[in-house]
């Protein structure tokens, strides 16, 4: 027999007397070393924290919005809100941000796990009328829940009115006292009553008379009422916020505030008030700034000249509308030292009441 006949053969022979494949055995495990005990005097690693989350706190709240139903306009509106800390973690409430001033909040800083707090809000109604909607932030150290919206809402009914709205004075100093008047009528009572008006600012002077044919709202019924208020000689230079106070007989709403606003300007008014540079590199460049001086009296005015105190700055006027508006423009020398610039700038006038206007001047050059 050949050589090659006798391998196959022998091959042939071991495959028939092989176990099946499944019943070969699997290799034996092997078996984890044994757990040995710290050496003594070794230190043991301290066992893994819990998640942030399982100690965080955990701020929730079943009401978010309150309804207040229908007030009278002038009401202060007073809610509680009732937060619940569902986490196992201090709750610490960090502030509470009403979205607008007619709204102020005071609220407990601490609550803890599984107990209450409060937020308590005031909203004031004096210039609203009909669906308002009043939000508060809640800001907590809750991780999921960091900001929480709060709502109060309410339909604010308007006893009183007045028409306009509002008082305004836009005032130039020297020209007469400006006198400005609102008509008060009520939607709700024919026989309204004015009994009183009052102003806060010590220069607005405010009286009341029944309205005439001419003053009376067209779409009113009921005796309606004329309140003026006049703006004093002695008013400071500067916005003017405030409100009168009327005071009636109508048994729902005795009291109407009437926002008053408005300004008093100088004769003349410089736009800005000062000739402020801040911090800048020359770099061997002069640099400029253009200030706006505006005329408000009826009388034209001439501007003379306009000097700088301080020595490479230089300043001159430009007329845009003789008599009433120029251009200031203010220059550095591109030779100025580096240093602070302190100083001033004289602007000499024709007006009898502003006859000089002196504004600051200031620089920081690196």
């Amino acid at each position: 027999m050949r050589p090659s006949a006798l391998l196959c053969l022998y091959l042939l022979l071991a495959a028939l007397s092989a176990p099946p494949l499944s019943a070969q055995a699997e290799p034996p495990a092997v078996p984890p070393p044994a757990a040995t005990a710290p050496a003594a005097g070794a230190e043991v690693p301290a066992a893994t924290p819990p998640a942030e989350s399982e100690k965080a706190p955990a701020l929730a709240v079943d009401k978010p919005v309150i309804d207040a139903g229908r007030v009278s306009r002038g009401e202060r509106i007073r809610v509680e809100f009732v937060l619940e800390n569902r986490g196992p973690g201090t709750l610490e409430i960090r502030d509470v941000q009403p979205a607008c001033g007619c709204t102020v909040a005071s609220f407990d800083r601490s609550v803890a796990p599984g107990a209450t707090g409060k937020v308590a809000a005031v909203v004031d109604t004096t210039a609203f009328s009909g669906a308002i909607s009043k939000s508060l932030t809640v800001l907590s150290n809750d991780p999921l829940h960091p900001r929480l919206l709060l709502t109060v809402q309410a339909e604010v009914e308007a006893h009183l009115l007045s028409e306009p709205s509002y008082v305004r004075f836009v005032h130039t100093r020297t020209l007469p006292p400006p006198t400005v008047g609102v008509t008060v009528f009520s939607p709700d009572e024919p026989g309204l009553a004015v009994t009183a008006v009052e102003s806060t600012l010590p220069f607005v002077s405010a009286s009341v008379r029944e309205a005439s044919e001419a003053e009376r709202v067209a779409t009113a019924a009921g005796r309606q009422w004329r309140v003026e208020a006049t703006l004093g000689a002695d008013a400071p230079i500067g916005p003017l916020r405030d409100f009168l106070i009327v005071r009636t007989n109508h048994a729902q709403q005795a009291e109407l505030q009437i926002p008053l606003s408005g300004v008093v300007r100088p004769v003349l008014h410089l736009t800005p008030g000062s000739a402020a540079f801040g911090e800048l590199s020359l770099a061997g460049q002069a640099r400029r700034m253009v200030l706006t001086l505006i005329n408000f009296g009826t009388e034209p005015v001439e501007v003379h000249s306009v000097t700088a105190s301080v020595e490479g700055v230089s300043a001159r006027p430009e007329v845009v509308e003789a008599g009433k508006r120029w251009r200031v423009v203010v220059e550095l020398a591109p030779t100025l030292p580096r240093g602070r610039v302190e100083g001033e700038l004289r602007i000499e006038t024709s007006s009898a009441t502003m006859p000089e206007l002196v504004v600051p001047l200031s620089a920081r050059v690196d």
